[in-house]
């Protein structure tokens, strides 16, 4: 979990698509009248300058498979910037999208609406991009967050049971924290009907759940042994999943059913 990897060539396309759709709204006359150039301007300046960071990491990092500490350090800082370049394009769209509004409301001489132009075209679009940025980070980057450091490995990846538990490879789980801070989490596994698991001398079918948390510099192991009542030779599935602040690793074990 604490190597997962950003795909800089997606990065890259989709900055590439940002920029043309603001070049696309400089080249609609009605959008282009109710909005301020320099906005767009700013935004396509921060986007060209993204796209040659993002270009120097994607060319370093298939140039070779050696890691430089720099690269490493501009596509860490290329994370939140990128961010920043997602919120000024939804700014931006809600900025033209404020200034036709502005225009509708404002076409008669007189319209009380005529002294809101500010409140209208900056202040609501700054507020909604505001609350939206809150929403994605509570909802989306701090439950992210909470794998930070974590190393989650479940083997093997396939297991051949038999009907004696002994007889079966132990399936193993290991929760790492690397981190900074206690990781709690649950343990959740789904054990097909016909399969059986052991932990310890107790025995668990249906689902196995544990609530519990791993200190910094720790680890968790688990083994488990499984066995099953089939009456013949079949294949069925069983999930694993860690569930923490809202956020889930999941992985699924194929099973063998030897008879």
């Amino acid at each position: 979990m604490s190597e997962r990897r950003r795909d800089i060539q997606f990065e890259i396309q989709y900055l590439l698509s940002l920029t043309l759709v603001v070049f696309g709204m400089l080249s609609i006359d009605p959008v282009k009248e109710g909005m301020n150039e320099w906005a767009a301007y700013l935004v396509i300046f921060f986007l060209a300058a993204h796209l040659s960071i993002f270009n120097l990491v994607y060319s370093f990092g298939h140039a070779t498979t050696l890691r430089v500490d720099m690269i490493e350090t501009i596509e860490r800082w290329s994370a939140p910037t990128l961010l920043f370049i997602g919120g000024s394009f939804v700014f931006l769209i809600l900025h033209a999208s404020s200034g036709i509004i502005f225009a509708y409301l404002t076409r008669h001489p007189g319209s009380p609406f005529t002294e809101w132009e500010i409140v209208i075209k900056y202040i609501c679009p700054i507020v909604l991009v505001g609350t939206m940025g809150y929403s994605v980070k509570r909802r989306g980057i701090d439950p992210l967050s909470a794998f930070e450091g974590v190393n989650i490995k479940i083997v093997p990846e396939a297991v051949r049971v038999f009907p004696t538990a002994g007889a079966s490879q132990a399936l193993l789980v290991k929760v790492e924290n690397n981190g900074g801070d206690t990781f709690p989490y649950e343990l959740h596994i789904d054990i097909p009907d016909i399969v059986t698991l052991h932990k310890n001398g107790e025995t668990v079918t249906g689902d196995y759940g544990e609530d519990t948390e791993v200190a910094p510099g720790h680890a968790d192991r688990y083994s488990f042994e499984l066995s099953h009542i089939a009456d013949e030779h079949s294949a069925e599935a069983l999930e694993v999943t860690i569930d923490a602040d809202g956020v889930s690793y999941t992985s699924q074990v194929e099973l063998e059913l030897a008879v």
